[in-house]
């Protein structure tokens, strides 16, 4: 699952904690002994105000020691759920626990803390409080949702759908329920029903920032740009510290050639979360796009740090040091790439052409071959490798990479070029003097670009 998509779940979890409600009965329960607490007692309750008026007003409420039981436990449900609010989750345990051992049959309060355990990203806790609190209450629509949210988090859709599903016959307006389908269905490829069932959860709660910034992803994906930019800018507007909002649309602008738009929004998303190690990658593609390797390397290296995962930062590190022409470390750094996500083909390529720049022509084939294995359509690595099969001298394995590459797309005229020249050497001139004819038939200026242009 990709950084846009665990944003998305946990985007979804806070908003699940932040917005929930009690119903009319478990609020009655919470009523004061005194007209003295009833400012406090309303403030605290309140889910609008902000979280330190809040949390001030249920501290004042538990120090008068007037209250007992239920009611006591919620004004302690209540605070918590004000440090939740400050993502103080913590704290919000502290309390959470505590209203449960005041009333420990009471299921909201297990969908609190689970709401809790999810903001810490103790899944299998959350997970086992949400088991709780509908076993106590098979009815509570949003222990479903929260449930849902973190088997999405675990990347098991089938449960995450099958809570979403509960959540709704419960409650057709539980509008995460809505987003939590969207990201199992995203995370299927389901592109389209993903999009009907985030404009419906739009459609319920027209103000939650993180429905927009989900819909603008499942749009990126599926090559949506300018919808995508649209629903990442409604994203910003409703929640100008949505640092992800920032990066993702910052990506798309990468994507455009908009390499400045794209600096701006990775910059802003690093002063809102200067944790974000995928908007210190993306940057730093931005650098290696602009000629900038050392300002690209010092990115990868803050995203390295935040993120020893990174596949990306690895590859794009040594796409740099490639660049600077120090393929020794382009190569250790593609090794580590390979390491972490040995089915990405063009780690295999990339290395091989730190091979290949380095003279080291055995050694690149095997990398082609390697990427060939993972993808037998591999156009590039088929071109690259009988490059560098003619770099050995070996023309004729390098006309039949050719031929296949050529086979799945005949487009490319230094392709066809390469095969000219490679097919003259073999001494196979008819055939190669008609592929380099075809080449300039394509490009007039193919022999003079390939030489400007230092291919081989």
């Amino acid at each position: 699952m990709d950084d846009a998509m665990s944003r998305m779940l946990r985007g979804a979890a806070v908003v699940a904690h932040r917005t929930a409600t009690w119903s009319a009965g478990l609020m009655a329960a919470a009523i004061f002994a005194t007209a003295a607490s009833a400012g406090d007692a309303d403030l605290c309750k309140d889910f609008r105000a902000p979280p330190e008026a809040a949390i001030a007003a249920c501290d004042r409420a538990i120090a008068a020691g007037k209250l007992r039981g239920r009611a006591l436990a919620d004004i302690y449900a209540r605070r918590g759920r004000g440090f939740e609010r400050k993502d103080a989750h913590d704290r919000a345990l502290e309390d959470f626990n505590q209203a449960i051992r005041l009333a420990p049959d009471w299921a909201e309060l297990h969908a609190d803390r689970a709401n809790a355990y999810l903001g810490k990203r103790d899944i299998d806790r959350a997970i086992a409080n949400f088991d709780q609190a509908i076993r106590l209450d098979p009815k509570l629509a949003r222990a479903y949702v929260g449930r849902s949210t973190a088997w999405g988090a675990k990347g098991d859709n089938d449960r995450s759908l099958a809570d979403a599903d509960a959540a709704l016959r419960l409650d057709p307006r539980e509008a995460v329920a809505r987003n939590n389908r969207a990201a199992a269905l995203m995370s299927r490829g389901e592109l389209d029903r993903a999009i009907a069932e985030l404009d419906q959860a739009i459609k319920l709660s027209p103000q939650v920032a993180i429905f927009y910034f989900g819909r603008a992803n499942v749009r990126r994906d599926k090559g949506e740009a300018a919808h995508a930019l649209a629903d990442y800018d409604q994203a910003i507007r409703l929640d100008p510290h949505l640092a992800n909002a920032f990066s993702n649309r910052g990506e798309v602008y990468r994507k455009q050639g908009h390499l400045d738009r794209a600096i701006a929004d990775f910059d802003q998303a690093l002063r809102e979360a200067p944790g974000l190690a995928a908007a210190f990658t993306r940057r730093g593609h931005v650098f290696v796009r602009k000629g900038d390797n050392d300002r690209a390397i010092a990115d990868y290296d803050a995203a390295v740090r935040l993120d020893p995962g990174d596949a990306d930062a690895y590859n794009g590190r040594a796409n740099a040091h490639t660049n600077k022409g120090d393929y020794a470390r382009a190569i250790a750094d593609y090794d580590h790439a390979i390491e972490l996500n040995p089915k990405m083909t063009g780690l295999y390529v990339n290395r091989a052409v730190a091979y290949a720049n380095k003279g080291e022509h055995d050694r690149a084939i095997a990398d082609f071959g390697a990427a060939l294995k993972v993808n037998a359509d591999d156009i590039l690595a088929l071109t690259l490798r009988g490059v560098a099969y003619g770099e050995k001298g070996d023309h004729a394995r390098a006309v039949a990479d050719y031929d296949r590459a050529i086979g799945l797309d005949g487009r490319n005229p230094f392709t066809l070029y390469r095969r000219g020249t490679a097919k003259l050497k073999t001494g196979d001139t008819a055939g190669g003097e008609a592929d380099i004819a075809r080449a300039k038939a394509m490009k007039a200026d193919v022999a003079e670009e390939f030489v400007r242009r230092g291919m081989r």
